[in-house]
């Protein structure tokens, strides 16, 4: 070797600190990426996929978030502990489209349960009825149906499941300006700011016959919850630590069911997505409304304004959520 090639050689130490370096910095990337792809491959799942199949593709990633009521694997003990009573079967107390764009900030949109909506196949009901009368899959047709959104993903909470959740990343710090005494949901607060742990936050999203906005006051609530969480998941210890980023993934792998047709790259978008709402630029929005409380042949039940409705919907199906901004409320 020259002795201009030994001037400019590290010393041998030099050397092996690199080496290690990049070695540990190798490991820790490929453990990052490991991690959500094992836990990945245990996640529950459930057939999601319209039976006519998905309408054509849209910009972005939209994902169904759709919380259930479902009892029918709790236990007695456990149905006291939440406070959720015996009703049998299951439905869709929670809609919303989770969309994380080509361009523009995250949006949660919050569909009304009670929203009057035609059904493929039933005809016109309450969304919610859509779930009970085929599950996922006729769901996920309706929504796409309505709003022209292509749902690429889907993921389902159980009751039990979402206050698990809540403890998970500590509880949901909430204020509220009036009393709430509401035996249904079993939460009991007085006005003002509290601290409620998991079975107390799983009450607060569901009251909604104390509240005086009813049905709408309740999305507004989920939304304000489901946002609290992804903050939390979304902390940079749960991601930048490998075992926090170990026992976040499979903590969320054990509480969720996901679709058969939603990948590891939608939960990735998901969790990308997760961070606008870490910096609080996420947008939580409901489906403009027209009459809330409109008498229909299936009871009480929420018209969308379909002018509003349908400009909020071309916004997103553009993948530029941008001018989503004006229908926050």
């Amino acid at each position: 070797m020259s002795e201009v090639g030994k001037r400019h050689r590290l010393p041998r130490g030099a050397r092996l600190t690199i080496t290690v370096v990049v070695a540990l910095l190798v490991g820790y990337v490929v453990a990052l990426t490991l991690i959500p792809l094992t836990a990945w491959s245990g996640v529950a799942r459930v057939d999601a996929t319209p039976g006519a199949g998905h309408i054509a593709d849209t910009p972005g990633t939209a994902i169904l978030l759709v919380g259930s009521d479902s009892r029918d694997a709790l236990s007695a003990e456990e149905r006291e502990h939440l406070g959720i009573g015996q009703a049998d079967g299951g439905r869709t107390d929670t809609m919303m489209i989770y969309f994380i764009p080509k361009t523009g900030p995250a949006v949660l949109l919050s569909l009304p349960r009670d929203t009057y909506i035609g059904i493929p196949g039933v005809g016109y009901n309450k969304l919610n009825a859509a779930y009970a009368y085929g599950g996922a899959p006729l769901l996920v047709e309706t929504v796409e149906q309505r709003t022209g959104i292509r749902i690429d993903g889907y993921l389902e909470v159980g009751m039990a499941q979402f206050a698990n959740l809540i403890d998970y990343v500590g509880g949901l710090d909430v204020c509220i300006d009036y009393d709430v005494a509401d035996g249904d949901s079993n939460l009991f607060l007085d006005a003002g700011c509290h601290h409620l742990n998991g079975a107390q936050g799983l009450a607060y999203v569901r009251m909604r016959y104390a509240d005086p906005l009813g049905d709408l006051g309740r999305v507004q609530r989920q939304r304000e919850a489901i946002s609290q969480v992804m903050n939390k998941l979304a902390l940079k210890s749960n991601v930048a630590l490998p075992w926090r980023w170990h026992s976040t993934t499979n903590a969320l792998v054990d509480l969720l069911t996901a679709g058969e047709d939603t990948s590891i790259f939608d939960m990735l978008s998901a969790g990308w997505g997760a961070l606008d709402f870490a910096s609080e630029d996420g947008l939580q929005l409901t489906v403009p409304i027209w009459d809330p409380g409109a008498n229909t042949e299936v009871g009480s039940a929420v018209i969308w304004d379909d002018d509003a409705a349908e400009e909020l919907f071309a916004i997103i199906r553009s993948g530029d959520t941008t001018g989503a901004e004006g229908f926050v409320k």
